[in-house]
């Protein structure tokens, strides 16, 4: 997105936060969740979502919102106008698609009330650091003649998340403090690598102006988030989570667990059967959209996972199908290890490759302090953590991007959907 993009979205959401649409949506998110909303979502459904015309069957007299039928993608695929209000004029629809991240890509409908009700939920994450941010945004962003950042206007700069190296960082230090940079907003994978780049300066870098870093679009993990804490320890993390399709949104500050707003999309977690490293369960979303109801979802497998705790609180979002890996026996692992600081040192970005089941290729782009005994530990603390998987170290020069920036943390040479049913 170039900088003339940034500025008028920025402008248009300056103006939109003072709608009614806008102002009636905070009010809503505020409010405490009454189940009796899915009751009425499934009767408004039923009588004017034709997706639903055959849920009657499903919805008795005293029907229960737990015996609905849980949607998969697939179940929709090819009916998704079927899942658009009838009495939604066709001329003010939006038709877009989802990025294909869990391997299906959905036709998606959208009005601009639903566009702006899903800002009031992302300015609610926003605003756990502040109102008014002197914002830099450090997402896929490649500005001409090898700058490393440009001005949007006097309260938003855009930071390449490309150009971060030994010989630039001092650039990207002086940009954030000469203009008093109050929130980053940054995709976790470019936060990993400012991040080290900052430690290998072997010096604090004090931001007297940042208030927080808001990371959103990929999973943050907690290596990644213990590393931020450290290099920016008078910043307030906030992680935010959501989906093209709306269907739910979450957010965590610092070392507290997600919370989802259940006036957005009512969630539930379906526990899975597997369990993380750390022997606690790994659970899928399904969610219901509230909110953002163009498109009227009940009940739909999201194809995200996270990790809950004893205490049944999503300490971590693990991400989507694509994210587990694959071991000798044919079984689907989460994809997070735990790595020491000693191990985790030393580099700059990351990415767990699989050519095959049972076998793991830890790709890393590292500094020139890595060494071959560093290398040995990764094997040695991979392995310990995916015991039923061959592990191998890689260094590499860089990590793949996708067109948008991201990068994906888990890549597989082989199709892992036969592996999770």
């Amino acid at each position: 997105m170039s900088s003339i993009s940034y500025s008028l979205k920025t402008r248009l959401r300056a103006i939109v936060s003072k709608s009614p649409v806008y102002t009636r949506a905070k009010h809503q998110l505020e409010q405490p969740f009454d189940e009796k909303r899915l009751q009425q979502i499934v009767q408004h459904a039923i009588k004017n979502v034709p997706f639903y015309r055959d849920y009657p069957r499903f919805w008795l007299d005293n029907g229960r919102f737990d015996d609905l039928p849980i949607l998969n993608k697939k179940d929709i695929i090819g009916r998704e106008r079927q899942l658009v209000d009838q009495r939604i004029p066709s001329w003010i629809l939006r038709k877009g698609e989802t990025g294909g991240t869990s391997g299906i890509s959905l036709t998606l409908y959208n009005t601009p009330m639903s566009q702006i009700r899903r800002f009031a939920m992302a300015d609610s994450a926003m605003n756990e650091i502040g109102t008014n941010l002197r914002m830099a945004t450090l997402r896929g962003f490649l500005p001409a003649n090898n700058q490393i950042a440009q001005v949007v206007d006097n309260n938003h700069i855009l930071l390449s998340s490309y150009r971060i190296t030994h010989d630039t960082i001092n650039q990207y230090i002086s940009m954030m403090q000469q203009q008093r940079i109050e929130c980053l907003h940054a995709y976790p994978s470019a936060l990993l690598t400012l991040c080290k780049y900052l430690e290998q300066t072997g010096k604090q870098i004090h931001f007297p102006h940042l208030k927080g870093i808001l990371t959103s679009s990929e999973v943050f993990s907690a290596d990644i988030r213990q590393l931020a804490r450290r290099i920016f320890p008078e910043a307030k993390l906030v992680d935010y989570f959501g989906q093209s399709e709306a269907y739910c949104a979450a957010y965590a500050v610092n070392d507290q667990p997600y919370h989802f707003n259940q006036s957005f999309g009512y969630t539930e977690f379906i526990d899975t059967g597997q369990t993380t490293p750390n022997g606690n369960r790994i659970a899928e979303i399904v969610a219901t959209n509230i909110l953002c109801d163009t498109m009227q979802f009940i009940r739909m497998a999201t194809d995200d996972f996270v990790e809950l705790d004893q205490n049944n609180q999503v300490v971590s979002i693990i991400g989507r199908e694509a994210d587990f890996l694959i071991d000798r026996h044919n079984a689907p692992i989460a994809g997070i290890a735990i790595f020491s600081d000693e191990a985790f040192s030393n580099l700059t970005g990351f990415q767990y490759y699989q050519p095959e089941p049972g076998k793991l290729v830890f790709r890393v782009v590292t500094n020139q302090h890595f060494n071959e005994a560093q290398r040995q530990l990764l094997i040695q603390e991979l392995s310990q953590t995916f015991v039923s998987i061959d592990c191998d170290v890689e260094v590499v020069n860089e990590i793949p991007k996708t067109a948008a920036g991201k990068q994906k943390r888990v890549l597989h040479d082989f199709d892992i959907k036969p592996y999770l049913k």
